[in-house]
């Protein structure tokens, strides 16, 4: 089931909602699956739904647990101040690094709801034994994912599709270093998505030493606390896409490519290795720099049109302003007197229209010349798939 990074929001928001065992999971029209768990565990703070695409009777055997390929785990965020107030220490540890080497975080401050987020995880990786799984938490379900994929295994890290984390403390730091190593190894599959507006949003000093790949959103300002931590600030391109401060995308893609070219080059890169490689980063530079483009001439664009609405306000004004002065004077001998003195509408809107439209198509054609390098690029790569099947199936892990 393949979800653009919108959908995979909205799916992140139902660990919100109030399910029960054997619901039914859609985005949209697309069903997720069925919740086969719900764990609310009081003593501990964890709440979070296990999601599998076959939905389970209510007294499954081991052939129903077998049967199921897919599995979404939900971790919730906070409901109350006191999930915080079990659990922020750990997350400020992020703070202090120093602290934090000699292991007293580490060791005597992990929140129950932390281990038993791993717990709910880890047995459900063993229930489902033929499962690839998804984790998705925000806020303080953040760090519960985090957590929890820092302690799976490299033989259940294979089984992991992705985990994406919202909105929550980063908590690398207070991580062993057993743990550091494994999510340092597996930054190509977990995402942790953050908007530097959200108050919740600590401990990120160094994108390198962080929980999976950081990804920081291109957010808007919502001025409201509550709403900006709920993903309010976030935007979107026209497929769904979250909008990433540029130098972040780029620094994303290229991140995921080192890491693949790590993969392949242990076994020796073989030529077509290469020219997926090659090929690979130019459609990521040709992505990027379009999008750069895209933005930045639609903001020069939105400016122009502002100004040419100030010069038709300004004329507007300056008739009204001459009607003032003259009231006994007719319409007409307002306008001569106005021209008079070249203030004409000529002057005031129709040149500055012309002058700044000359300037909005120049715009326009840049952006349209550079989405035609962008395709003409993807097309050559596209070509060069088309002759080397190898190639192409390498390429569509990317």
């Amino acid at each position: 089931m393949r979800l653009n990074q919108r959908e995979k929001i909205k799916l992140a928001k139902k660990e919100y909602k109030k399910f029960k065992f054997g619901d039914p999971i859609f985005v949209g029209k697309k069903l997720i699956g069925y919740v086969s768990e719900v764990h609310n565990k009081w003593w501990t703070g964890e709440n979070s739904y296990v999601i599998t695409n076959k939905q389970l009777p209510k007294h499954p055997t081991s052939k129903d647990y077998k049967n199921v390929d897919r599995v979404t785990v939900l971790y919730r965020g906070s409901t109350t101040l006191i999930d915080w107030a079990n659990n922020i220490d750990f997350g400020f540890a992020a703070f202090n690094p120093i602290i934090n080497s000699t292991g007293i975080f580490y060791n005597n401050l992990i929140p129950p709801q932390f281990r038993s987020s791993y717990e709910t995880l880890n047995n459900a990786m063993n229930k489902y034994g033929n499962a690839r799984f998804e984790v998705y938490g925000h806020s303080l379900g953040s760090m519960d994912g985090q957590f929890a994929v820092a302690n799976l295994s490299e033989k259940q890290m294979k089984r992991l599709s992705g985990a994406y984390l919202y909105e929550g403390p980063n908590i690398f730091s207070s991580l062993s270093l057993g743990q550091m190593m494994n999510v340092f190894k597996h930054k190509s599959k977990i995402f942790n998505i953050i908007d530097s507006k959200d108050i919740v949003v600590f401990g990120y000093f160094n994108d390198l030493l962080a929980v999976g790949t950081v990804m920081h959103i291109n957010s808007k300002s919502m001025h409201d606390v509550i709403s900006q931590h709920m993903w309010g600030g976030y935007q979107y391109d026209k497929n769904g896409n979250i909008k990433l401060v540029p130098e972040n995308q780029l620094q994303i893609g290229m991140l995921n490519l080192n890491l693949l070219k790590d993969k392949l080059s242990k076994g020796g890169l073989s030529k077509s290795d290469k020219i997926y490689l090659d090929s690979a980063a130019a459609v990521i530079l040709a992505d990027n720099i379009k999008t750069y483009v895209d933005e930045s001439m639609d903001s020069l664009i939105k400016d122009l049109n502002g100004y040419i609405s100030e010069a038709e306000d300004l004329w507007k004004d300056t008739k009204r302003r001459a009607r003032g002065m003259g009231q006994d004077l007719s319409e007409d001998d307002i306008m001569n007197t106005l021209r008079q003195v070249n203030a004409t509408k000529s002057e005031f809107v129709t040149k500055v229209i012309e002058y700044y439209q000359d300037k909005i198509k120049k715009a326009e054609q840049v952006k349209s010349d550079y989405s035609d390098i962008s395709t003409n690029i993807k097309k050559g790569v596209q070509a060069k798939l088309e002759t080397d099947q190898e190639l192409a199936r390498s390429f569509n892990l990317l």
